[in-house]
């Protein structure tokens, strides 16, 4: 995993973890949940997760991509093989 996806999966845990914790927290200290506020916080938070998804692929190392290739031909050939 190359240094910049390191720092994505971080940045999205850690926005991830702040909203769980206020979710938790207004809970906690309200007696309830209030879903249109939760609704309201995923909403918020929803791009900047899709946003990390689509840097974590586009960032990918072409080392990787090849070894995902070399896996799907491998059990290709081995299914090839059960089969004849």
């Amino acid at each position: 995993m190359t240094h910049a996806r390191e720092y994505i999966a971080w940045g999205a845990g850690i926005l991830l973890w702040i909203f769980g914790l206020s979710i938790l927290l207004s809970t906690i200290a309200f007696g309830y949940l209030d879903w249109p506020t939760v609704r309201h916080m995923a909403l918020v938070l929803m791009p900047g997760l899709v946003l990390a998804a689509i840097f974590l692929f586009v960032l990918k190392r072409p080392e990787d991509l090849k070894a995902g290739e070399q896996k799907v031909a491998h059990v290709g050939r081995a299914l090839r093989e059960r089969t004849t």
